[in-house]
């Protein structure tokens, strides 16, 4: 309910994380005490510091994590080559129905 209350008070500020003083709040509203500073908030925000906490059965670890962005950043790679190759191949055959159109109109 604490985290219900943060995030609605978060979005209120405009903001795309819980914010520290949303968090302080809705604690305070429950009559919550956690000390809790703003760096802490930063930090369990941030999904590196989340993987790199105690694994639970079925989670990524942070080193298969990264293995799969390397995967699909060299993925991109290729297919962006992929693309590029028809892109050109389209132009060609754009090129040549010019020239064909031309023939048949003259």
């Amino acid at each position: 309910m604490v985290l219900e209350k943060a995030v609605k008070y978060s979005e209120k500020e405009g903001g795309g994380k819980v914010s520290y003083r949303s968090l302080k709040r809705a604690l305070s509203e429950m009559e919550i005490n956690i000390p809790i500073t703003e760096q802490d908030v930063k930090k369990i925000q941030r999904p590196e510091g989340i993987l790199a906490q105690t694994q639970s059965i079925g989670m990524p670890s942070e080193k298969r994590v990264k293995e799969q962005i390397a995967s699909l950043h060299e993925r991109v790679k290729t297919n962006r080559g992929w693309l590029v190759y028809q892109r050109r191949r389209m132009d060609k055959a754009r090129g040549l129905v010019a020239k064909m159109e031309k023939g048949i109109v003259s």
